[in-house]
């Protein structure tokens, strides 16, 4: 865990970053100490294990050793501003009594570009019992410790990127769980802590997105994926990573905004059926569903251009919010997020199997719920319906093959019967032919 209760500490564990991650902040009253034979309280083994849920950093914030300042009129720098805010909302979640604390007090804070100030998580830390919580970790000593409530990692699961991401192949593995992925391609890799051509407009962006999502769900604190597992009376399943439940938090999760360069991740995007003819260019795409929405086909007048997205000065980021391009990007997500029933764009297949798949559901009956129960996974669908014809097929090859073999013994029975009758025709014909020569000699 990284220390980051004075302004220096912070300042040094921020600027020495090298990967861009989220920060989870356990904020605690006072330094806890470990247990007289050095072994880690149980809730440190917990937070560990929570931890692991994502690919966040963690930093440890004391609040009585932290000085205590009220807002400054001017800040240093922006890391003097993020400190004071990460205390402050630390003070702000304590003094709330309707808040879920950690089992000593602990506050737990989200600190990344998604939002202005510190997302605070207000929930329960540890489950009740087998079926809210996960599997236990073992301490040191082997005692049992906390189970981790299945609400916090589902929290730091989706918390776990920041608003903007570069695109990597690790990146684009991890979030093709979390849902779409919106895409800008540009001509030549970009330096994310000195960028001032595309990364303000596009945070600006992503936090007035995210501003304005916190106030049509006040529970936004407990987890998107918790309220859309939750929401109709039902527990969260063990297995939160299934497919069926994946779809669910993908489906009601915002676009992910990553920023691709084209040199690298050219033939990739050409792969997608995309022509890279001039840069930049931003689609949203969904791997699960092998899906693609090209900004170009829905709103051919805007045509993006590094000069419009340029941000420049301390405003710069919101004057580059409030630019025509930023605009039309921000619609064209929503767009994409808004139920097809209510309008929503639809995505293109990207894939053979993609097609096939959307033909399917479209035209056979019932099989748009089984997509859904599979998780729209194109290739898996159709492995299963493939499956059920094949069987299908099978049932009914059987069915005539017996009624087959009915009808030829039914046959073989019938001519048996009938030479059997015939033969016996002849013998009493034979038999009737002896008694009247017999009766005709008497006779005579």
């Amino acid at each position: 865990a990284d220390e980051i209760t004075t302004l220096s500490s912070y300042r040094n564990v921020a600027q020495a970053e090298l990967i861009r991650r989220p920060m989870f902040i356990v904020c605690r009253a006072t330094r806890t100490p470990a247990n007289s034979d050095g072994v880690p309280h149980d809730y440190n083994t917990f937070v560990d294990s929570v931890l692991m849920q994502g690919r966040p950093r963690f930093g440890q914030f004391i609040e009585d050793e932290a000085a205590d300042e009220e807002r400054p009129k001017m800040f240093r720098d922006q890391f003097h501003k993020q400190h004071w805010l990460i205390k402050e909302a630390c003070k702000e979640a304590r003094a709330d009594k309707t808040r879920t604390l950690g089992p000593n007090g602990e506050v737990l804070l989200m600190w990344s570009d998604k939002a202005t100030k510190p997302i605070v998580y207000n929930g329960p830390w540890a489950g009740t019992d087998n079926t809210d919580g996960l599997s236990p970790f073992i301490s040191i000593k082997g005692s049992s410790t906390f189970r981790t409530s299945k609400q916090l990692a589902l929290w730091v699961w989706e918390n776990s990127y920041n608003a903007v991401e570069k695109l990597t192949t690790e990146i684009l593995a991890g979030l093709t769980k979390r849902g779409k992925l919106g895409i800008l391609v540009t001509e030549n890799d970009i330096n994310f802590k000195t960028d001032k051509k595309y990364l303000p407009g596009l945070q600006a962006m992503t936090q007035r997105r995210a501003a304005a999502y916190r106030i049509a769900n006040p529970h936004f604190e407990t987890g998107i994926a918790h309220q859309v597992l939750t929401k109709d009376g039902g527990k969260v399943s063990d297995d939160f990573e299934s497919p069926s439940v994946l779809q669910k938090i993908r489906d009601h999760s915002p676009v992910q905004i990553a920023i691709a360069d084209g040199a690298v991740f050219g033939e990739w995007v050409k792969s997608l059926g995309y022509t890279l003819d001039a840069y930049p260019k931003f689609f949203v795409f969904d791997s699960l569903r092998d899906t693609i929405w090209r900004m170009e086909e829905w709103m051919p007048s805007v045509q993006l251009s590094p000069d419009l997205l340029l941000a420049v000065g301390p405003e710069g980021a919101r004057l580059a919010a409030d630019g025509p391009e930023i605009a039309a990007i921000a619609k064209f997500l929503e767009a994409i997020e808004a139920p097809e029933s209510e309008g929503g764009l639809r995505g293109v297949p990207t894939t053979t199997m993609g097609v096939i798949a959307r033909y399917v559901t479209d035209y056979v009956p019932f099989t748009s719920k089984l997509s859904a129960m599979l998780g729209d996974d194109p290739i898996l669908f159709l492995t299963v319906v493939g499956c059920c014809v094949m069987f299908i097929f099978v049932i009914i090859v059987s069915f005539r093959r017996s009624g087959e073999d009915d009808d030829e013994a039914a046959l073989k029975a019938y001519k048996a019967a009938k030479q059997a009758k015939k033969a016996e025709g002849k013998a009493t014909g034979a038999t009737g032919v002896k008694k009247d020569d017999g009766a005709k000699e008497k006779k005579e």
